[in-house]
């Protein structure tokens, strides 16, 4: 790069070549606002973040309010479900028991009908 610069410099020298009219700069902004063709301004408003950030956060709040409610309903339930089986069991546990005849009839896979039949053949 210091090639280039000095051969620049060697071929052209320092003088500055590049001129502005004297007094140019100094009315430079008042010219160019007359040049512009006349608007009406335009007003640009921009909604609040609050309003854009309400949605989600609404989403997300629903969002946690029905994984806190299938959490509540599905631990109640489990704990409920033993204990009703389980209660269910002891209550009907003195009342009936499961005898030899009672596991035959299931391995055959007898109902009524059939056990009726069976006894009517004899």
């Amino acid at each position: 790069m210091v090639k280039e610069e000095r051969y620049i410099k060697n071929r052209f020298g320092k003088s500055n070549n590049f001129r502005v009219p004297d007094g140019y700069f100094d009315n430079f902004a008042s010219t160019m606002i007359s040049k512009l063709p006349q608007q009406a301004p335009v007003v640009v408003r921009q909604r609040p973040r609050m309003r854009i950030l309400r949605p989600i956060i609404y989403s997300a709040a629903c969002l946690c309010l029905a994984i806190f409610g299938v959490t509540i309903y599905l631990s109640d339930t489990s704990r409920n479900v033993g204990n009703n089986t389980l209660s269910k069991s002891v209550k009907y546990s003195n009342v009936y028991t499961y005898t030899t005849e009672d596991a035959i009839i299931d391995h055959a896979m007898m109902d009524n009908a059939d056990m009726y039949a069976c006894l009517i053949n004899e």
